[in-house]
């Protein structure tokens, strides 16, 4: 039997099953919205309820270790006050499809209320394993529990569910079932259409213009081929028609779906992954809790993307002092102060070598003293990003895109703020969550790809003026030089791997066919 914990340790499980983002085009296949006074005077109780054609039902029902209660439209019952589920105390579920057809179960969607000395503990289980373990988490509440496992499909038999609870203080304590749908698909054996698809796996979060994104679907039951939909501007690489696709995306995000297609009709698209496509934070400064005083500030970033090196924030007056920032707890922002003549802020930041770093989008949060700074200005390597005021109020400058991304940054990358227009020398600027959007990837490494190849004996290796020869990918296997002779039929890798990153890296490959001379005999005449 699976371990059990109390509601306040299970509440955070459902929240997160509430938030996946699902359409439900999946038929109804029971549902009863349970209206009326004192239900519990039927068992079990039909009044109400819708079922699906095909398909029948005899509505909730009580086990026999609890006592039906009096309430206004909900079906309520006493009697939960033992330790440990009681295969007497539950609520039940019967559904039977007609002779022919079958159900595929797709959702269990109920709401349940319990009284301050009602049970804790919850369970909800089926007959299709003698029901032995649980399905899905509860809370007392809404619940959504998604029927995913195979088990629950072409169901051709009476399927029962049962809903257990325990751990009441008292045995007046009260737990009831305020409505519930069950949802999935009817069909028949003639010419059953596919079933719904189920969860799709891959990234949800992709960098624009980002190709060989790989995305994935479990077979769809009764699909002969795949039908994938994907965001504004992505497009399908290859894949499309199998359970799975390569996606190569542009700038936008969106959902990617996909249903199942055979000679019978088209199945539903269930369960679509939205897929966020943005330039992520490449470097982010919170600049801490502790007392700012150093300078230059060498104190490590909260984000600094692989690829990039060193953090060093100096200012022209050489000084920082420690001032309140977005927290508003002193040491939470670097701050400057004799500002009548304009100073500079710098952040140094160094790009490793092998790597490119693309800008695309910029924030941070100012503040000014009412002697301070009324403007900025803000440089990358000389390129002005950006421009705006500063107030006496603490405000963020918002989320910047680039109309024209700074690509292709290497070695040493200086960014500068510019501070304009204080009025005085004890006049203050503030300067606090600074983050830069954008890419860090690796520069391209040349590689030779050489055209397939067939020879009648022997194949030389030519030079290369790029890379190495390899007889298995990444390096791997046996390394070849120039003037090998290869005298069998094999594939011959070349990798190219940046001298100081062992990240970055080409490869390529070739065929090498070697066809040696077959010798017969002469044919004879007799």
């Amino acid at each position: 039997m699976k371990n059990h914990y109390p509601l306040k340790h299970v509440t955070l499980v459902i929240v997160s099953l509430l938030l996946i983002s699902f359409s439900i085009e999946a038929q109804i296949i029971v549902e009863n919205e349970i209206n009326g006074e004192n239900l519990n005077n039927y068992n079990p109780f039909f009044e109400g309820q819708y079922v699906s054609q095909y398909v029948s039902s005899p509505g909730i029902a009580r086990g026999a270790g609890i006592e039906g209660n009096d309430a206004i439209n909900r079906y309520n019952a006493r009697d939960w006050n033992v330790e440990d589920l009681n295969e007497d105390k539950y609520f039940s579920f019967e559904i039977t499809p007609d002779e022919g057809f079958f159900i595929d179960f797709f959702s269990f969607e109920f709401t349940t209320q319990v009284s301050s000395t009602g049970p804790v503990f919850y369970a909800l289980r089926s007959n299709l394993d003698n029901f032995q373990e649980d399905i899905g988490s509860l809370v007392a509440g809404e619940n959504i529990i998604f029927l995913n496992s195979q088990i629950y499909r072409e169901i051709n038999q009476t399927i029962e569910f049962r809903l257990f609870a325990w751990g009441a203080t008292q045995d007046v304590g009260t737990f009831s079932v305020n409505d519930f749908i069950l949802r999935g698909y009817v069909y028949s054996n003639e010419c059953p259409h596919p079933s719904f698809s189920g969860e799709i796996s891959g990234p949800a979060e992709v960098i624009p213009f980002s190709n060989g994104n790989i995305y994935r679907v479990n077979e769809i039951p009764r699909a002969n081929s795949y039908v994938w939909s994907v965001p504004q501007g992505a497009s399908i690489i290859n894949g499309q028609g199998s359970n799975e696709i390569s996606v190569a995306f542009d700038k936008f995000s969106g959902e990617i779906s996909v249903y199942g297609v055979n000679l019978c009709g088209n199945g539903v698209s269930l369960g679509g992954l939205y897929v966020t496509c943005e330039y992520p934070v490449i470097y982010h400064h919170d600049f801490g809790t502790n007392t700012i005083d150093e300078h230059p500030y060498t104190d490590e970033p909260v984000v600094l993307f692989s690829g990039l090196d060193t953090s060093l924030w100096a200012n022209s007056n050489n000084e920082w002092k420690s001032y309140a920032g977005v927290g508003g707890l002193p040491g939470q922002a670097l701050a400057a102060r004799n500002l009548e003549n304009d100073p500079v802020l710098t952040l140094s930041l160094c790009v490793k070598p092998g790597y490119e770093m693309r800008i695309t989008a910029f924030d941070f949060w100012k503040k000014s003293s009412p002697k301070g700074p009324s403007g900025w200005q803000l440089f990358v390597d000389n390129v002005l990003l950006g421009e705006g005021s500063s107030t006496t109020s603490g405000l963020y400058v918002g989320k910047t895109e680039l109309e024209t991304h700074l690509v292709h940054l290497t070695d040493s990358v200086l960014v500068t703020i510019e501070l304009i227009g204080a009025s005085n020398v004890l006049g203050t600027f503030r300067f606090d969550d600074f983050q830069l959007f954008g890419e860090v990837s690796c520069i391209p490494m040349p590689i030779e790809s050489p055209d397939d190849v067939h020879a009648c004996e022997f194949y030389t290796l030519p030079a290369t003026n790029y890379g190495i020869y390899n007889t298995e990918p990444l390096a791997e296997g046996d390394t070849l030089e120039a003037g090998d002779v290869i005298n069998f039929s094999q594939i011959i890798y070349i990798f190219n791997q940046h001298e100081y990153s062992t990240e970055c890296y080409s490869q390529s490959s070739f065929n090498v066919g070697v066809h040696p001379n077959i010798t017969t005999n002469a044919i004879q005449r007799r």
